[in-house]
């Protein structure tokens, strides 16, 4: 392992990890909502740049591709992949992407009920592909941490 690999698996536990290890999946679920209902009212009526849609599409594409790493600890097997294939189209416009941002995010709160009640600390951690392993929590703040941090980027 370089120096390179052991300094992102430090930040994916510090930054991800740690902090979603300390949280119920109740506050998880509060945290998901709150950063998301922030996301969608501070780009709600934006008028985006080619950039901003791009970016808009790697925060879904990322939060859906995290959607299928939990799916492992519910037993869908382990996928090595990245997050384009889970982009959304590029021909959608911004109140489309807004709509898909919305529907995503929806559908990662209905995973954690299901995540809480199957006993996802039984399992072993899950692969990021650069942070190291995440438990169904840290994964949880790892896609609420992306979006936030991401969407701050878009002005």
């Amino acid at each position: 392992m370089g120096f390179k690999s052991t300094l992102l698996e430090f930040v994916g536990k510090i930054f991800f990890e740690r902090p979603g290890s300390k949280r119920s999946f109740d506050e998880l679920a509060q945290e998901l909502e709150s950063s998301g209902a922030q996301i969608e009212e501070r780009l709600a009526g934006f008028s985006p740049a080619p950039k901003d849609r791009e970016r808009m599409r790697h925060i879904i594409g990322i939060e859906r591709w995290g959607q299928r790493r939990l799916r492992v600890f519910l037993g869908e097997p382990f996928v090595m992949d990245g997050h384009h294939p889970y982009k959304p189209d590029e021909t959608l416009d911004w109140p489309a992407l807004l709509d898909a941002f919305k529907e995503t995010r929806a559908q990662t709160l209905a995973m954690i009920d299901t995540l809480a009640a199957s006993n996802p600390e039984s399992s072993d951690p899950v692969a990021h592909n650069e942070f190291g392993k995440f438990s169904a929590r840290g994964w949880l703040k790892y896609i609420e941490g992306h979006a936030r941090s991401e969407a701050k980027s878009i002005k």
